[in-house]
């Protein structure tokens, strides 16, 4: 078997390096292959390096996400229509954690979130670190998981607990020092595999790649991209929502939101720092600018999951949750029931 799956091996890499595209069936075969932690970390990194010198094609993106599906860990829970909030990371502004307090955000609005995360690898602070900093513990066990969103609406699912087989992966990553295809995997690999998904991209060509594999994998998804360059919609500038019923391509002005600058968005400079200005967020005592990056964001998902609504309406429901401590209330609950209490 271990020489059937490394001649597997040998035939993937050697069209890689010779720029051919793997056709579905065999990138699923080439993820079976790493997450059996039988490819040599030299092979493996030269795989890595492949895609980092060519852009990675829809049927590879779809082969590799069922490849690390199948097996993922499965959480068994009950709630229904569920929403994850997760960028592909890679713009490399450093912004506080947007992504994070949208989803928290979503929560308080009653809208049931399954978000998926994972510490830093190319930024300074990743959902998960702040989240073990402000005290939640992250698990894989269903119950703890269930309990949240019953009693919180928002379940959190640190990524290396529902992908274990991935674990020889992260060594190899860190080795290597640059952003990897699973980079680009992580918003398509939830292990619950959420209804509705909001994604970010930090450029046109991940836009046009996730736009073609989320209408493949058939969910409810928007994308959203910042023209300068944010995986999220950050305000300083003309963005572009994409999903199944709507597209906007819009100015913040246009819809009658003020554009932030650059530098009212940056996060901290340690994880420390960044947890920091979330407890500030969470607190009430967010800035302009915060609020309204992260009620930009907000108003996108809810505008996904109810069509009918304004986007207007949407953002002005998602400053008024900022505006309250309602937040620090829902991340000591969370505290709390992580944590057996």
């Amino acid at each position: 078997m271990e020489k059937q799956l490394l001649k597997i091996g040998w035939n993937m890499h050697s069209k890689l390096l010779n720029q051919e595209v793997l056709t579905e069936e065999e990138a699923l075969d080439l993820m079976r292959l790493i997450a059996s932690g039988e490819l040599p970390e030299s092979e493996l990194a030269a795989i890595l390096t492949a895609y980092r010198l060519r852009a990675i094609s829809v049927p590879e993106l779809l082969g590799f996400r069922t490849g690390i599906l199948e097996l993922a860990v499965r959480p068994e829970i009950t709630t229904k229509d569920l929403i994850d909030v997760c960028g592909t990371g890679g713009d490399g502004k450093d912004t506080f954690n947007i992504s994070t307090l949208t989803a928290l955000v979503l929560a308080s609005l009653d809208v049931p979130v399954a978000k998926h995360g994972n510490n830093a690898f190319s930024s300074k602070c990743g959902s998960s670190n702040v989240l073990e900093a402000l005290g939640i513990r992250l698990t894989s066990d269903s119950k703890i998981l269930e309990k949240c969103l019953a009693k919180t609406n928002i379940c959190f699912l640190h990524a290396p607990l529902f992908h274990p087989s991935l674990k020889n992966v992260a060594a190899v990553r860190k080795q290597l020092g640059f952003r990897t295809i699973f980079n680009l995997l992580g918003p398509l690999v939830n292990p619950l595999e959420t209804k509705y998904q909001l994604t970010g991209v930090a450029n046109i060509a991940t836009l046009n790649l996730y736009q073609q594999a989320l209408a493949e994998i058939n969910n409810d998804y928007a994308i959203v991209h910042s023209y300068d360059g944010y995986d999220e919609i950050s305000l300083t500038g003309k963005f572009i929502v994409i999903s199944k019923n709507f597209t906007m391509e819009v100015f913040p002005e246009e819809l009658g939101v003020k554009s932030v600058t650059a530098d009212s968005l940056v996060g901290g400079q340690s994880i420390a720092d960044s947890t920091g200005i979330f407890k500030e967020i969470i607190r009430g005592n967010a800035t302009l600018s915060q609020k309204s990056a992260i009620s930009a964001n907000v108003a996108t998902a809810l505008k996904l999951k109810n069509t009918g609504i304004r986007w207007e309406d949407a953002y002005q429901q998602a400053t008024g949750i900022l505006n309250s401590n309602k937040l620090e209330y829902l991340v000591n609950d969370l505290v709390k029931i992580t944590n057996g209490n």
